[in-house]
């Protein structure tokens, strides 16, 4: 009879000891997954492209580059920014150089790509910073969204311009 309450207790407390690991490692999971979402460069989506200008660049294969890359950068880690530095940089240089609609080769669209360029640039030297920290990585991230919204934005004003001035003229007396 002893035998059996002894054996008892000992099988409950391998049950209880095995519940406190489980509770104990889906802590430290939960723990890890708060801290990768912590570490994870999060913006809005900024300014897109009217149905308009969006037809107008459709056949701009670097432009639809970048916007990809770009939309990738909206939610990653620092890791997977510096990583890809380089290639943003590559990207848009392949950008400004290659301007292909010749409405959109005007001195204020190409200011934003030089300052997207610009910004770019900045990223991939960061590359080379041992000690950069998460949140230096992650300002500069954001002002590179922030300046491919503003290329995004000059480009859509642009068009809204040239149809303005479309229909201006259709009313001319």
């Amino acid at each position: 009879m002893n035998y059996k309450i002894i054996g008892l207790i000992v099988l409950l407390g391998c049950f209880s000891c095995a519940k406190v690991k489980t509770i104990d490692s889906v802590l430290s999971s939960t723990a890890n997954d708060s801290l990768i979402v912590s570490q994870k460069i999060t913006t809005s989506v900024g300014v897109l492209l009217d149905e308009e200008a969006r037809l107008k660049v459709a056949t701009w294969k670097e432009y639809q580059q970048v916007a990809t890359l770009i939309t990738e950068l909206y939610n990653t880690s620092k890791s997977d920014v510096l990583e890809n530095a380089t290639m943003y940089a590559d990207e848009i240089k392949q950008l400004r150089d290659s301007i292909r609609i010749k409405e959109l080769d005007n001195p204020k669209i190409i200011s934003r790509l030089n300052v997207l360029l610009t910004q770019s640039l900045r990223l991939k030297d960061m590359n080379k910073i041992p000690s950069i920290s998460d949140q230096e990585v992650k300002d500069e991230a954001v002002k590179l969204c922030e300046s491919f919204s503003s290329l995004n934005s000059r480009i859509n004003t642009f068009y809204k311009t040239i149809q303005l001035e479309k229909e201006l003229d259709q009313f001319s007396f």
